[in-house]
Formats: structure tokens, C-alpha cells, sequence
């Protein structure tokens, strides 16, 4: 699985979602994440399966993925980072290839790795899986860049994911030639979500929320 958040150390918020995901898979599944490393030590974790960090940068100078917002938010706060943009390619596509050789199928988080892992998959031979996110969709119709990322992603990727009706839309609707490739897949629910919680805080009174 390639993407470009994931919890690199003990608390971290980044990609946490796709962790999750990830730990839920069914255990016949053999796994593999693949995402870049940050300025923060790494903090090993006990996993399922492997976690692969790929360098793209001296340690500190590691800062377009991880971030609040993802990678286009770090772009547009701080420009400098456009300079590790070719850096971060060469290493994502480079290492992308590498694992892909022994891989089955890579599924790919956002448009962006869509592209990278859609051009490891041309090379190696190996079927694509792209997850579209909220960001891609919501970004595609006033970024050219987006858009573009979003239109690669469906060309090079076997089948793409969205989690909504109404994402499955917007994609469509641009990009109709495409439409049989996407599919609708719901995010799942945490179970922790449903569990009894005897420590929910029970006003004494009416509270009005405005």
C-alpha cells in the first residue's frame, strides 16, 4: 500500500485512518506500507506487516508529507518545500518499483501516488488500485495540477476507489470515458464507536447549542 500519511512514531495523527484501514484488512491479505519518512525519529511500532520509509532528503529538510493538510498545504505555506517535489518523486517511483517486482496488486492512497504507483505498475507489470480522497475531488476542479493527478490516476490504475455517491459524481462527470473503472467503497465505522461509555459527561440541565 502506498501513501503518503501513516503514523511514523507513537501518537502521531498522521494517516491514522489509513492505518486503521490497514489493520482491519483480512489476515490472508500479505501487506506492505510504503510512505515517506519525516523529520521526526522514527518510533517502531508492532506491526502486522512491514513498514517501508523512503528517504528523499537529509532528515530534516523531510517535511512534504506528515503535515496538517497533506502535501499541497505544506506547498502553498512554505514554497521552498517545491524544491524536494523532484526528489520526492524519483524516490517515491524508484522505491515503488522495487517492492512492486514481488507485489501482486499496490493500492494507492490520493492521486498523486495513483500516478506514481500507476507508472511502477506499467513497468513491472503489476494491476493498480487507486483510492481517491476528499481532497482529490474537492481540488480537482480548481487546480489544474489536481486535475491532472486525479485524470493520470484513472488511465494507469485498474480500478479507482471513492468513499461517496456524490465523489463517484464529480469523478465521472469529468472523466467520463472512465467511468467503469470507478467503484464505490464506504470508509468503515471504528468499533470503538459503539462501545458504552460509562464516563459521557450528563448535564443537569438543558444545554442550548446555536
Amino acid at each position: 500500500m502506498l501513501t503518503t500519511s501513516f503514523p511514523l512514531f507513537k501518537g502521531s495523527r498522521s494517516g491514522i485512518f489509513v492505518k486503521k484501514l490497514v489493520d482491519n484488512l483480512p489476515p490472508e491479505l500479505m501487506i506492505s506500507v510504503l510512505t515517506p519518512d519525516g523529520t521526526a525519529h522514527y518510533t517502531p511500532e508492532l506491526l502486522k506487516y512491514p513498514l517501508i520509509r523512503f528517504r528523499y532528503a537529509p532528515k530534516g529538510w523531510q517535511q512534504l508529507a506528515h503535515g496538517a493538510g497533506g502535501i499541497m498545504a505544506v506547498l502553498s505555506q512554505r514554497r521552498i518545500t517545491c524544491l524536494l517535489i523532484p526528489l520526492f518523486l524519483i524516490s517515491n517511483l524508484v522505491t515503488s518499483c522495487w517492492y512492486a517486482v514481488k507485489t501482486d496488486v499496490i493500492h494507492a492512497n490520493w492521486s498523486i501516488n495513483g500516478v506514481l504507483a500507476g507508472i511502477a505498475g506499467f513497468l513491472t507489470r503489476t494491476p493498480v488500485v487507486t483510492t481517491l480522497r476528499g481532497s482529490d475531488v474537492n481540488m480537482m476542479s480548481t487546480s489544474w495540477m489536481m486535475r491532472q493527478f486525479v485524470y493520470l490516476s484513472l488511465c494507469l490504475s485498474r480500478r479507482i476507489v471513492v468513499v461517496s455517491a456524490s465523489m463517484k459524481k464529480s469523478v465521472v462527470k469529468e472523466f467520463p470515458a472512465h467511468h467503469h473503472k470507478v467503484q464505490i467503497i464506504h470508509n468503515g465505522i471504528d468499533d470503538a464507536f459503539y462501545k458504552n461509555n460509562n464516563n459521557i459527561f450528563v448535564p443537569s440541565e438543558i444545554v442550548r447549542f446555536l
